[in-house]
């Protein structure tokens, strides 16, 4: 590996996953740092951190309040005191492979004008799920349809990748400002991408390397979170897709309220 790599992990009440994480950050090697950063967990989650071997020097900062997922990964990557050349941003029930970060750096090392690169993932069933795709349009909003890339086990340009794992090149991640915060949770990863794109970054997706991820650890989204998805969507459109993603957010809005409302009275599973 050429350059160095520091590792950001945010965390909220995720004990259960905890030493899974560590282990797979451990045999990244060659890792310069770890930050664990949590986000108010109730489970006690900061204390089994510090007592981790997470194979690098590790910080642990445990906020008093949930920042939500983009600010949190600001806060810990400005937490650094030495930055590397490149920061890996990985959710504790993600994993990468043996070999993985290396050819992820290989890729950055090897473009100069790519500014963050993901990988293949699935989940540990092997079921997959999503790794990257194309930046949503006002029709894909209204529909509720996101459309894929297709990597075809290659390095292939996306225009966002699945924020679970993202390699970022630091001079981009900080010359775009990290996260958006307004992002609590859900569209802050496309967001920080588009954002790149504006300033000529690139963003890729190497599908040679199968990365893990326990999306939804296998339960329906809580309505909570759905809500935190909507209100995402929404400010998402109005950002970059004008009357016309303000239009189709109120399609999408209702069509998902509907739903819900059937599921309610048991006319839809």
């Amino acid at each position: 590996m050429s350059a160095g790599v520091d590792v950001v992990v945010v965390t909220y009440n995720s004990r259960t996953h905890l030493p899974g994480a560590a282990a797979a950050v451990r045999a990244l090697g060659e890792v310069t740092s770890v930050t664990v950063f949590d986000n108010a967990s109730v489970d006690d989650t900061p204390a089994l951190a510090r007592t981790l071997a997470w194979g690098a020097p590790t910080d642990v900062v445990a906020s008093a309040r949930n920042l939500g997922f983009g600010a949190a990964c600001n806060a810990a990557v400005r937490s650094v005191a030495d930055p590397a050349p490149y920061v890996l941003l990985l959710n504790p029930d993600a994993s990468v492979p043996e070999g993985g970060l290396a050819r992820l750096v290989a890729d950055l090392d090897a473009d100069p004008a790519l500014g963050c690169v993901g990988a293949r993932l699935t989940r540990p069933s092997g079921e997959p799920v999503s790794s990257a795709r194309y930046f949503p349009t006002w029709r894909s909003v209204a529909a509720r349809r996101a459309q894929d890339v297709e990597h075809r086990g290659a390095l292939v340009e996306a225009d966002w990748v699945c924020g679970a794992l993202m390699l970022w090149r630091r001079e981009a991640f900080d010359g775009v400002g990290g996260f958006a915060d307004a992002y609590f949770l859900y569209y802050e990863d496309t967001d920080i991408c588009r954002r790149a794109a504006d300033l000529g970054w690139r963003t890729a997706v190497d599908g040679r390397v199968h990365a893990t991820h326990d999306q939804g650890h296998g339960l329906r989204t809580p309505a909570h979170l759905r809500r935190h998805s909507r209100r995402s969507r929404r400010r998402y459109a109005l950002r970059w897709l004008g009357w016309r993603g303000a239009l189709a957010v109120a399609v999408a809005d209702a069509a998902e309220l509907a739903g819900a409302s059937l599921r309610a009275i048991g006319l839809r599973r």
